[in-house]
């Protein structure tokens, strides 16, 4: 009983728990995008970026959802040792839409310029 097919009743948990995050993931983009985007409509300059800051800008968006699965991998561990995780998955949900929306802010402000050894952008 609660089994799954591969008879572990933990890989169940484990995928309600990744498609639960992957609702998040939504949430996570829209709040990156509107800050991308908020940079773009507010300074001119950012108009004018050449192919290769618009490919760093990808590779950033690509970066950001790879280091999303943290959240559920974290989660998924701590379920496997039997903690009940409702409230770990707001926190960390919370807190890596806070660190990367920070980080979004340096990029696009220009503290943190990716690729800046490519040459001009």
């Amino acid at each position: 009983m609660g089994e799954t097919a591969n008879g572990s009743p933990q890989a169940g948990r484990t995928k309600v728990i990744f498609l639960a995050w992957e609702k998040l993931r939504i949430i996570y983009n829209l709040i990156l995008t509107a800050i991308v985007l908020g940079f773009i409509i507010y300074d001119p300059l950012m108009r004018v970026w050449g192919l290769r800051y618009l490919l760093a800008l990808v590779y950033l968006c690509l970066v950001a959802n790879v280091l999303f699965l943290a959240g559920p991998a974290v989660e998924a561990y701590a379920a496997w040792l039997g903690f009940k995780t409702t409230v770990l998955r707001l926190v960390l949900f919370a807190l890596g839409t806070v660190l990367a929306g920070l980080l979004a802010c340096c990029v696009m402000s220009g503290a943190l310029l990716p690729f800046r050894h490519l040459g001009s952008f």
